[in-house]
């Protein structure tokens, strides 16, 4: 396990699990280490049913319960999520990062009213927690909501000047409210950091186009195509 060979880890584990009396300080380690290792391989279906028992067994171990939400966010068992979340909740009132993934989980669910209402707890318990303010801004932009969701993407930037996502997602909402020259530079840095984010050259190639450079909005617009050929929008742009 701790060389990281975690499927011959599982081979050795599970048989020592059965032998174990239920309920016993090595039958939980084992269950524990059992989870992890199929976590730890992305196996999250099959590490649920582990870190799920281990958690009913310790009350209190709050990093086993975040991993228990991760695997079930994963797995896309979204009422685990949400479960585990209020568990995690008696132990830390204020963990952005369960949060987090309560809000995924009820964005996953279709209930986008409240994933806002998670992620604007997640960014007030930890204002600096990694992705919040992104995540936040990406529903508020989902639902056209864009001053504020300009105001989300450039706190994320504030926290990570190089986050590509939030500077791929300022952009394009500067363009939807035609404050295009604004767009520009944002849109060449996003395609610098990730030539592979179709919106980008999409983006970048309006931007192009808007200051009657055609050729290389042609040029931007065609790479939009490429990375992303059943996107409607992409061909009516080129």
């Amino acid at each position: 396990f701790k060389g990281g060979e975690l499927k011959q880890a599982i081979l050795e584990f599970k048989p020592l699990l059965k032998n174990q009396p239920p309920g016993s300080d090595q039958a939980q380690r084992l269950t524990i280490l059992i989870g992890m290792a199929h976590y730890g391989l992305g196996e999250y279906v099959a590490a649920a049913p582990y870190l799920k028992q281990a958690a009913a067994r310790d009350a209190q171990n709050l990093p086993l319960r975040l991993a228990l939400a991760h695997s079930c966010l994963w797995a896309k068992q979204y009422q685990c999520v949400l479960d585990t979340y209020h568990e995690i909740l008696t132990l830390n009132a204020d963990s952005a990062e369960a949060a987090m993934l309560a809000g995924e989980a009820l964005d996953e669910m279709k209930d986008t009213p409240g994933a806002i209402q998670q992620f604007r707890a997640a960014v007030k318990a930890n204002p600096k927690e990694p992705d919040a303010h992104y995540g936040l801004g990406y529903l508020l932009w989902i639902q056209k909501q864009y001053p504020e969701a300009m105001s989300e993407f450039q706190a994320e930037l504030d926290n990570n000047p190089n986050h590509v996502q939030a500077m791929l997602y300022l952009a394009d909402t500067e363009i939807q409210i035609r404050q295009i020259e604004n767009a520009g530079p944002l849109l060449e840095k996003v395609v610098k950091l990730n030539p592979k984010l179709a919106l980008g050259h999409l983006d970048l190639g309006i931007v192009l186009a808007q200051a009657g450079r055609k050729q290389d909005a042609l040029r931007e617009m065609k790479e939009a195509a490429r990375l992303a050929p059943d996107d409607v929008n992409v061909h009516w742009r080129l």
